[in-house]
């Protein structure tokens, strides 16, 4: 209600003023008519002895007034401008302090207007900032599910992948044993089982080396097929989890989705063969920090189902491996 009422005085201002000036300007004019037609039939009067002769006496006329010398013109300015004068002034002072009211009114509509206008920019602002900020959250949040939308994948094939291995690793195969007087022995091993001959072999070498039972270096030659066959899965787990450097929460879901699917001293192993076997290709310590990084993953698995042992057992190697390589 107070902003129509505003808006209304704001409508209505140049109409009043306008009939106000009319008015003030009009008025002057009326009142000389007034006074020339009030001085006509007061002073307008000739007799016939003076410059009309064939008038009348005491008949007023125009004629009179013309005919009047400099004296007598003298004495009607001097009328006129002692009477109007005096009451053109008074107007013209009315007329200034109106002019200034409707100035000072004006000003104050326009210092209002000019805040309204400051507060529609500053909400405009705001409502831009805020834009801007659900922009940004938006932005945020669909990166967000891309991400993980791109790690479910990750961890679906991931998983498959530790399938596989899982399932290589449990299968069970049928292992010939030469005698040696010729005689075959025949004896059922998995992956699973030949590991922990490789990893014992691997982890005891580096210290002195030991006699093995024909049927021990069977069932390690057993695991180094397994193993053959199942290290590309195990390369394309480490380049997976490579991916998360910084984002623990998914690199924990892998190490945690590992240990529940592959057994511990198969894990084992198998750090123990990729590492040996990239180092007889390629044999320097720049590769061999590299293999370490891509091992980070198993050791945090066996971290993971808790076998802690373990755990040192591959960073006690990898150390030693460390050292005779550089």
């Amino acid at each position: 209600m107070p902003t129509n009422s505003k808006n209304d005085n704001k409508t209505n201002l140049t109409p009043s003023l306008g009939k106000a000036i009319w008015i003030f300007a009009l008025t002057p004019i009326a009142m000389a008519i007034v006074m020339a037609i009030t001085y006509y039939w007061r002073f307008g009067v000739c007799t016939k002895n003076d410059l009309v002769p064939n008038m009348s006496d005491s008949s007023p006329d125009l004629w009179c007034l013309y005919s009047a010398g400099m004296e007598q013109w003298g004495q009607i300015g001097d009328f006129f401008g002692g009477v109007l004068n005096p009451i053109i002034g008074l107007i013209t002072i009315f007329l200034v302090m109106y002019s200034i009211r409707q100035n000072q009114t004006a000003l104050k509509q326009s210092q209002l207007a000019l805040a309204q206008n400051e507060a529609a920019l500053k909400q405009n602002e705001q409502a831009l900032s805020d834009s801007r900020q659900e922009l940004v959250n938006s932005n945020q949040i669909m990166k967000d599910q891309k991400n993980l939308m791109d790690f479910e994948l990750k961890l679906s094939l991931f998983n498959s992948l530790l399938k596989s291995i899982s399932e290589e690793a449990s299968r069970s195969h049928e292992l010939v044993v030469e005698e040696d007087d010729h005689s075959e022995k025949r004896i059922k091993s998995s992956g699973n089982q030949a590991a922990f001959f490789y990893f014992a072999k691997q982890l005891h070498q580096t210290e002195e080396p030991i006699n093995l039972t024909l049927i021990q270096e069977v069932q390690i030659d057993f695991f180094k097929e397994r193993a053959n066959v199942v290290a590309p899965w195990f390369f394309g787990l480490y380049k997976m989890y490579a991916q998360y450097p910084k984002d623990s929460e998914f690199r924990q879901t892998f190490e945690l989705s590992m240990s529940i699917h592959i057994q511990p001293n198969f894990m084992l192993s198998m750090a123990l063969f990729t590492t040996t076997e990239a180092l007889l290709i390629k044999g320097n310590a720049q590769d061999f920090e590299k293999i370490k990084e891509e091992l980070a993953i198993i050791r945090g698995a066996l971290e993971s189902c808790g076998h802690v042992s373990y755990r040192e057992a591959l960073d006690l190697f990898l150390l030693k491996l460390q050292h005779e390589n550089i």
